[in-house]
């Protein structure tokens, strides 16, 4: 989450979480049951008809990998990430979540989507120090960028506040790595998530706790990064060099 300038620099929100890298993968659904009447043969027929057409995962798209980097604190960046990951790997995308510090070894990925939750306007700084230090590896091969905020939590005149932190988070890194799309989300927010300063500014600027997850917003912009990955990959961009 992020700390909002315009009062003092207590409230500290943070969205995000520490787990072990998830690899998704597709599972095949059972096949249907099989019609009255049928035979023993046809029912077997039917069977390998429908598992063929209608059960097999989605087809892989070259093997194609793509790192789901993140850094977090409370678990919002963390859920981002598996939602963006398990679309990718509905159109065939092979995609792995995994903590920015617990990366061993980023050049076996062909893509990277990096996100972080945001605090005081600015990523965490192990989600800097990830990004930094494999800058090269980023621009050559593709890197998409979100962040994880509260902007869905501002209210009034606060609002105004969500493209300047937009606009701040993310200025220096696109002149650095180039990405080829960012967004902002909101995440969970809640009292244990602030310091007792923050929660009596939270409650002065009369915001309200809760969970604002998008998951629409989030799915579609997953199909943005899904579309133009495959696009890559037809074109040959983005392959190990």
């Amino acid at each position: 989450m992020t700390a909002l300038r315009g009062g003092s620099r207590a409230l500290r929100v943070a969205a995000g979480g520490r787990r072990t890298g998830i690899s998704f993968r597709a599972a095949p659904r059972e096949a249907a049951a099989v019609g009255f009447g049928e035979s023993r043969e046809e029912a077997r027929s039917t069977r390998l008809a429908r598992v063929s057409s209608v059960s097999q995962p989605p087809p892989r798209h070259d093997d194609a990998r793509v790192l789901l980097a993140y850094a977090g604190v409370h678990g919002s960046t963390r859920s981002t990430a598996e939602r963006i990951a398990a679309r990718l790997e509905e159109r065939g995308v092979h995609a792995d979540v995994v903590p920015v510090d617990a990366v061993d070894d980023p050049g076996a990925y062909d893509a990277f989507v990096v996100g972080s939750a945001v605090h005081d306007m600015a990523w965490l700084p192990q989600a800097l120090t990830f990004v930094h230090a494999n800058r090269d590896l980023l621009v050559r091969r593709g890197v998409w960028l979100f962040s994880v905020g509260m902007p869905a939590a501002l209210r009034g005149p606060w609002k105004a506040l969500v493209a300047k932190e937009e606009d701040h988070v993310v200025g220096g890194l696109a002149a650095e790595l180039h990405p080829l799309g960012h967004r902002l989300f909101s995440g969970v927010i809640e009292p244990g998530h602030l310091t007792r300063a923050g929660r009596v500014e939270f409650r002065a600027m009369g915001l309200r706790y809760g969970d604002y997850r998008d998951w629409s917003a989030v799915d579609a912009w997953a199909e943005e990064v899904g579309r133009d990955l495959l696009g890559r990959g037809a074109e040959g961009d983005g392959a190990p060099a």
